[in-house]
């Protein structure tokens, strides 16, 4: 029923409605996090695992409330949601710029960029069968953006992998921690480049990659075979030092990346001019 029905039939009803309101109001502050966190446990227990269409990141989106840390953040209030990275890819992004939003999730960051850089080229890749049945219902649901949807988890080869799912936060999957959560289900695995080249694309401006501890070889991989026009400009990468097997930083050093920003859980690397 979720993606079957039509944007709009899950409107936010009254209570609702107040709920998101006030916790989208909410500052930043020590306080304004307080009171956001509290309100927004006892909204979960409210609104349970039903579906909301709103309106986030300018965008018409199908979000729910629980399961799933991005897309709380985003429903209850999307400055919560990496605002500061959103806001650097924005500034560094060109005209006509091309993006990859790899671990999209529903899509956060793809439509953040699609939606503030109209003439972008956004390709979005989601493993996770349902994120990935979200993501491509707000895709359908916003025909003016021109995103392309990727349902595969990315990996150093081609193939088959077994997705971890953490059954408390969808957006914690992986291909490399066990740990991750409860079942692991088979997913269809793809290389970086495999997916660059399907797309047809001739450059990348950004490259946002969280993974859940597979970006090392992941990205080991892709600039083994990658020529250097598919070298990203800049990548926006989480830190996930403990979860790789080799000083992936250092890789990124000899590629000619130099890091111009860390974030909270983040950081922004920039290709040197003369790399290629």
């Amino acid at each position: 029923m979720d993606s079957i029905a039509p944007w709009g039939f899950f409107k936010p009803g009254r209570l609702a409605g107040l709920f998101l309101a006030t916790t989208g109001s909410l500052p930043r502050t020590y306080l304004g996090k307080r009171i956001f966190f509290g309100l927004r446990g006892v909204s979960r227990l409210f609104l349970g695992s039903s579906p909301l269409d709103v309106v986030r990141l300018g965008a018409k989106l199908r979000i729910h409330a629980s399961g799933n840390v991005c897309e709380g953040r985003i429903l209850f209030n999307e400055a919560y949601f990496d605002l500061e990275e959103r806001h650097f890819l924005q500034g560094v992004l060109p005209r006509d710029a091309v993006f990859v939003d790899a671990g999209a999730n529903i899509g956060g960051y793809s439509f953040s960029v699609a939606q503030s850089r109209l003439d972008a080229i956004v390709l979005a890749i989601e493993a996770h069968p349902d994120l990935f049945a979200r993501l491509t219902f707000n895709v359908s649901q916003n025909p003016g953006l021109r995103m392309r949807a990727f349902h595969c988890a990315l990996a150093a080869q081609d193939g088959e992998v077994d997705l971890f799912c953490n059954e408390a936060n969808a957006g914690e999957n992986s291909i490399k921690i066990e740990s991750a959560g409860g079942r692991a289900r088979k997913v269809a695995a793809r290389t970086l480049l495999s997916v660059l080249q399907e797309s047809g694309v001739r450059r990348v401006d950004a490259l946002k990659i969280d993974i859940e501890g597979a970006e090392d070889s992941v990205l080991g991989a892709f600039f083994d075979a990658a020529e250097r026009a598919l070298h990203p400009t800049c990548i926006l990468i989480e830190k996930s030092f403990h979860r790789w097997d080799y000083d992936l930083f250092g890789l990124l050093a000899r590629m000619g990346y130099r890091e111009v920003r860390a974030f909270r859980n983040n950081v922004a690397l920039m290709r040197a001019r003369d790399s290629g």
